[in-house]
């Protein structure tokens, strides 16, 4: 049917009635142009078309062409069965689909289910909502809101004027936000969520890559799984992180924490405001932390790790070499595989290490440990609160150790290695000379191959060596062992508590030895050498004089080439010799051989137990021999020589006379030039010969006929004479009688003569014995007119002034002719 006019209220009242309240029958068309064509349909308005069953119009040239559909508008259109097309501030020309709401002029609400409300509002997808002018929700269960916004994507969410969800599952929230991706989220302003699965939130942020996320204003997550959070946070990397205003993780994997927060390498973590981590895998933690390496790590502010596979950590640290490890604030480590752990610690060399606060190992493969340690030197190692190793493979080890030479080693607080290859160990030691040692507290070795071990030992000369605590070796190669030894002279030995070496060459072994003289020795305790060239062996031994000799304890050499032998020997004067215990040599050139021998006078001789030598060149050999004057020899147990020149020789002989002689056990020269011969004889006459004594005389046995005037004559000879006297007697008796027989007599009496004479001149020739203590026999021939002579003789000469001599001459038929002599010079 077609109803004709218009009518608002009735318009007005059937829109406002529903199926079970009110029912019509036919269709009801109202207005001019109206139409309702289908069962119980209603028309109202002008051109209007109510085509479906059940179906409402309302609006100028509104169209309903389904089923229970309702169309209210300016051109509205419902197509499809249940839609409503409704607006009633701007509805002219909104279209609505099968359960589809559709507000504003030209909304659109095309998909089964959607919603579209605002002006040119499209809901083109299934179940989608469009909200606000040009508004479109493409996608099915998509709903986009807001002014121009878009959501093209299945189940895709706009929010906001000019907001794009392009994608399944995107959601973009805010004026122009855009989520492009897939499952993507964009919120603020200017978002841009591009990647499937992506996240962009705040103002101008943009999540590029797949799965990336980007939070905060201007924020940027350009890569897969990139994730950037912060006003203009930048995640350029695949799976980077930028957390914080204008942080940067631009390399993939790499992490950026904090303003301006930089991790430009793969793998890379920046943490902290500024923090650089701008290699592959670079760890920078702290503001303004540097990872400037690759795989290099900083952590703490302003520390710096620019070498590959660095790390620094600490404030300012600086790990600027490859492999570099700097910890502490300040700490440096600028070299490849170089360490600082402390703070201001610095490792300059390749391969160094320092640790402790204001550490420094600054040469290459060097070790600095301590507060204020330093290891300059390539290979030193400092070890200690302010050790010191500048020297190339050095080593110091100790507060305040000091390694100044090159190879040299420190060990112990203040010690000091100064020189190359030299060794200081123990409390302020020190090693100051080439390969010098010093081992204990305070110990010096300050010269070239120096050794110094105890405390307070010192070697101060080249080569020395100086060995127990207070040991002193000052001098060139010199050698100080034990508790204040002192070996002061070139070449000097002092060995022993407190020895003493102090000129060159000396020699000082043991306790309070003393060698102070050139090339002297002192062995023993308290022995003393204070001569040069002088040797004392023995406890409290002496050798005082040049060239000196004492040996035994007590024994003493006080003067130049003295030797002291024994026990308390003492060789007092130059050239004396002493040999035995007790022994004493106190004159020049004197020998002292025996226990308590004593030679006192210049060039005398004393040899035998209490022998006494007291006179010059005096010689006194035997047990108790006294030879007490000038040129005495006594010469046997307890011989006695007395006089000057005197001779005692034999047990118990005695000498007493000047220039005597007494030869024989017990025998006695009492007197002037007086001599004693044999066993118990007596000679008490000046210049007299004694061969036995008044209680026990003595043949002279054996004795040869006299020659010399001088000669001894024995008992044949004086037969002979007073044979010749009695023969000559009676002949001078016969002479009387026989006259003319005279020449026969005379002639005969020449023989004899001849004879004489012959034995004579046979006695002179017999030797006088020319060396001083000499015994001589000799034989003599002689002639005269045809008679021979055989003489033989014995001399002895006592001294250069003193001579005896006896002799015998025979000429045959019982003709013996003798003689004895003394001989004084002057």
């Amino acid at each position: 049917m077609k109803i004709i006019g218009r009518c608002c209220s009735i318009a007005i009242a059937l829109s406002l009635l529903t199926p079970s309240s009110f029912t019509l029958a036919a269709p009801i068309a109202i207005s001019g142009g109206a139409t309702a064509s289908g069962t119980d349909e209603v028309a109202i308005d002008t051109d209007i078309n109510a085509r479906g069953e059940n179906s409402t119009v309302t609006g100028s040239n509104s169209n309903v062409a389904g089923a229970q559909s309702t169309a209210t508008g300016f051109e509205a259109n419902a197509s499809e069965e249940d839609a409503t097309a409704a607006g009633i501030a701007i509805g002219d020309g909104a279209t609505a689909n099968t359960d589809a709401v559709a507000i504003g002029t030209n909304a659109s609400a095309g998909g089964e289910g959607s919603t579209a409300i605002g002006n040119a509002a499209n809901a083109g997808g299934e179940s989608s909502t469009a909200t606000g002018s040009n508004s479109n929700a493409a996608g099915p269960q998509s709903t986009a809101t807001g002014f121009e916004s878009n959501a093209a994507g299945a189940n895709a969410t706009a929010t906001g004027s000019g907001a794009q969800a392009t994608q399944t599952n995107a959601t973009a929230t805010g004026n122009a936000a855009n989520a492009g991706g897939e499952s993507s989220t964009a919120t603020g302003s200017n978002s841009n969520a591009a990647g499937p699965q992506s996240t962009a939130t705040g103002f101008e942020s943009n999540a590029a890559g797949a799965n990336a996320t980007a939070t905060g204003s201007g924020a940027q997550a350009t890569q897969t799984d990139a994730t950037a959070t912060g006003n203009a946070a930048n995640a350029g990397g695949e799976s980077s992180t930028a957390t914080g205003s204008n942080s940067n993780a631009a390399g993939p994997q790499s992490t950026a924490t904090g303003f301006e927060s930089n991790a430009a390498g793969a793998n890379a973590t920046a943490t902290g405001s500024g923090a650089q981590a701008t290699q592959t895998n670079a760890t920078a933690t702290g503001n303004a932390a540097n990872a400037g390496g690759e795989s290099s790590t900083a952590t703490g502010s302003n520390s710096n790790a620019a070498g590959p596979q660095s790390t620094a950590t600490g404030f300012e640290s600086n790990a600027a070499g490859a492999n570099a490890t700097a910890t502490g604030s300040g700490a440096q480590a600028t070299q490849t595989n170089a360490t600082a752990t402390g703070n201001a610690a610095n490792a300059g060399g390749e391969s160094s290490t320092a640790t402790g606060s204001n550490s420094n190992a600054a040469g290459p493969q060097s070790t600095a440990t301590g507060f204020e340690s330093n290891a300059a030197g390539a290979n030193a190692t400092a070890t200690g609160s302010g050790a010191q190793a500048t020297q190339t493979d050095a080593t110091a080890t100790g507060n305040a150790a000091n390694a100044g030479g090159e190879s040299s080693t420190a060990t112990g607080s203040n010690s000091n290695a100064a020189g190359p290859q030299s060794t200081a160990t123990g409390f302020e030691s020190n090693a100051a000379g080439a390969n010098a040692t010093a081992t204990g507290s305070g110990a010096q070795a300050t010269q070239t191959n120096a050794t110094a071990t105890g405390n307070a030992a010192n070697a101060g000369g080249e080569s020395s060596t100086a060995t127990g605590s207070n040991s002193n070796a000052a001098g060139p190669q010199s050698t100080a062992t034990g508790f204040e030894s002192n070996a002061a002279g070139a070449n000097a030995t002092a060995t022993g508590s407190g020895a003493q070496a102090t000129q060159t060459n000396a020699t000082a072994t043991g306790n309070a030895a003393n060698a102070s003289g050139v090339q002297a020795t002192a062995t023993g305790t308290g022995a003393q050498a204070t001569g040069s060239s002088s040797t004392a062996v023995g406890t409290e031994s002496n050798a005082a004089g040049f060239q000196a000799t004492a040996t035994g304890a007590g024994a003493q050499a006080l003067a130049d080439n003295a030797t002291a032998n024994g026990a308390n020997a003492q060789a007092t004067a130059t050239n004396a010799s002493a040999i035995g215990t007790g022994a004493q040599a106190s004159g020049v050139n004197s020998t002292a051989i025996g226990v308590s021998a004593q030679a006192t006078g210049a060039g005398s001789t004393a040899s035998g137990i209490l022998s006494n030598a007291a006179g010059n060149l005096a010689t006194a050999t035997g047990a108790g021999a006294q030879a007490t004057n000038d040129n005495a020899t006594a010469t046997g147990a307890n011989a006695q020589a007395v006089g000057i020149n005197s001779l005692a020789s034999g047990v118990g002989a005695r000498a007493l006379g000047s220039n005597s002689t007494a030869l024989g056990a017990n025998s006695q020269a009492l007197a002037l030039n007086s001599v004693a011969i044999g066993e118990g004889s007596v000679a008490t006459r000046a210049n007299t010969v004694s061969i036995g004594n008044e209680l026990q005389p003595r043949q002279l046995v054996n004795v040869a006929a006299g020659v010399e005037d001088t000669d001894a004559v024995n008992v044949f000879q004086l037969n002979q004479v007073a044979q010749r006297v009695e023969s000559s007697v009676n002949r001078i008796n016969e002479l009387e009688n026989k006259i003319f027989n005279l020449r026969g007599v005379v002639k005969k009496l020449d023989r004899r003569v001849d004879r004489g004479l012959a034995s004579a001149s046979a006695l002179a020739g017999l030797f006088q014995p020319y060396g001083v203590g000499k015994i001589n026999f000799s034989i003599g021939v002689g002639g005269y007119r045809g008679a021979n002579a055989v003489a033989v003789g014995m001399g002895y000469r006592r001294s250069e002034n003193f001579a005896l001599k006896a002799g015998l001459a025979s000429t045959g038929n019982n003709s013996i002719t003798y003689n004895a002599a003394v001989n004084f010079e002057w």
